[in-house]
């Protein structure tokens, strides 16, 4: 069961989709959550593939920075409610669709989270 822990909800909202009540969560991000993450440095735009498809062995490259990351929980917390693209917490889009669909939640839209 997916639980958030790390970050402050906003709101939590359920709905049907496709016949089945699925959770939207809004949570507030804070950038305290990210320090110390191993990809601190590294510009964000690597994490994201041309064209939302990640070449050969591109994926596996970006989940080795974050094996041993102190915030990765965090980070896949984040990724699993907000985020529809790139790697986050070492997992990829794909990862945290499946996810979601597992714990029936539906992304967020983070353009309306402050």
């Amino acid at each position: 069961m997916f639980k958030i822990k790390f970050f402050h909800v906003l709101s939590q909202s359920t709905s049907r989709y496709k016949g089945n009540q699925v959770i939207s969560y809004r949570l507030r991000y804070d950038s305290n959550k990210w320090k110390g993450a191993s990809c601190q440095g590294i510009d964000t735009e690597f994490f994201y593939p041309a064209q939302d498809k990640f070449e050969e062995g591109e994926a596996e490259l970006l989940k080795r920075i974050c094996v041993d990351c102190p915030v990765m929980e965090a980070c896949l917390e984040w990724g699993v409610a907000m985020e529809r693209y790139g790697v986050w917490g070492a997992t990829t889009p794909f990862e945290r669709f499946a996810i979601r669909k597992r714990n029936n939640i539906m992304v967020s839209d983070p353009q309306h989270n402050t």
